[in-house]
């Protein structure tokens, strides 16, 4: 059995999204439980969202954006929707 988060929780300055495992820990186990917030599951969910693609920067296209102070060039591009 594991006990999958249902909702983002922080516990002990860790994120846990939807569909992670939480670590067993007796004093918050069953708040979770009662809140809704995490449920217990014989087995871990698969992924359904979509992982990142890491994406280069395109040379030729350039971008002005206004950092504090200065002004500084960007080259990049803008990832494609499927």
């Amino acid at each position: 059995m594991y006990l999958v988060a249902q909702k983002d929780i922080l516990f002990e300055n860790k994120y846990y999204h939807p569909g992670e495992e939480l670590p067993y820990n007796d004093e918050y186990a069953d708040a979770w439980i009662e809140s809704g917030s995490a449920k217990w599951l014989e087995e871990l969910p698969v992924d359904i969202l979509p992982k990142a693609k890491r994406v280069c920067a395109q040379p030729g296209v350039e971008v002005i954006a206004i950092n504090g102070k200065s002004q500084i060039n960007l080259e990049g591009r803008i990832p494609k929707r499927n």
